[in-house]
């Protein structure tokens, strides 16, 4: 019972953007993000090159500032870019983002329909599309 009342709530926002109104959604990629992105898989750059690892390892930290880092964070970018041209809104703009994860996640949040709810968990790259939502800590 809790299972079936539990994907009712995942998918309530989704009925309620069935009438129109927007809602924000984390939408996930698969390709991992910079600090996890380890050589696998293999990520070329623009001419075909392979990308360097820029996960942590061996006791190193993560340099943002490495030639690595930054054209992985480029190639991110460029995928990001394109799935928010595939996913052009009723007036033919593509949505803008309220918020661009690449470091820990790779992902965004947006404002969407429904119908660009379904378009986004239809395409290749796309990991996840669930709803954002705001959780209140108690404490004693």
């Amino acid at each position: 019972m809790n299972r079936v009342l539990g994907m009712l709530l995942l998918w309530l926002p989704v009925l309620a953007g069935a009438q129109g109104a927007a809602q924000v959604w984390i939408v996930t990629f698969k390709a991992p993000a910079l600090a996890a992105y380890d050589g696998a898989p293999v990520v070329a750059d623009a001419r075909g090159k392979a990308l360097a690892p820029t996960a942590a390892s061996n006791g190193r930290r993560l340099d943002l500032q490495s030639s690595a880092a930054r054209a992985y964070l480029q190639r991110l970018d460029q995928q990001q870019a394109a799935f928010l041209v595939a996913l052009n809104g009723k007036d033919g703009t593509p949505p803008q983002p309220l918020f661009r994860y690449r470091v820990v996640a790779n992902g965004m949040a947006l404002a969407l329909d429904a119908a660009q709810v379904q378009a986004a968990r239809a395409m290749p790259d796309v990991a996840a599309v669930e709803p954002d939502f705001s959780r209140r800590t108690r404490t004693a």
